[in-house]
């Protein structure tokens, strides 16, 4: 899947990009720089501990796992529905 086609942006530069790894698909967020480049949105993930956040020792993409491609797909179909519905 090539990289500059796998993004969808909207009117305000935000995106998305749908990722693959491990046979897994994700859609990463994206926000678009100054210079017209799509940038992934890093953060770090936080763990619950002694009923406190806490943040992960590593940046990571800002993501949704939606698992196998017809997992992906499924669950994209239901967003569709949901977003049809009045």
């Amino acid at each position: 899947m090539d990289t500059d086609d796998a993004i969808i942006t909207t009117d305000y530069g935000d995106g998305v990009m749908i990722d693959e790894y491990n046979g897994q698909i994700g859609l990463i967020a994206t926000r678009k720089g100054n210079n017209d480049v799509n940038y992934k949105v890093w953060v770090f993930e936080s763990k619950w501990n002694n009923g406190k956040p806490e943040p992960a020792e590593k940046k990571r993409p800002m993501a949704v796992r939606l698992g196998t491609k017809a997992k992906a797909i499924e669950t994209l179909k239901r967003i569709i529905a949901e977003l049809g519905r009045e």
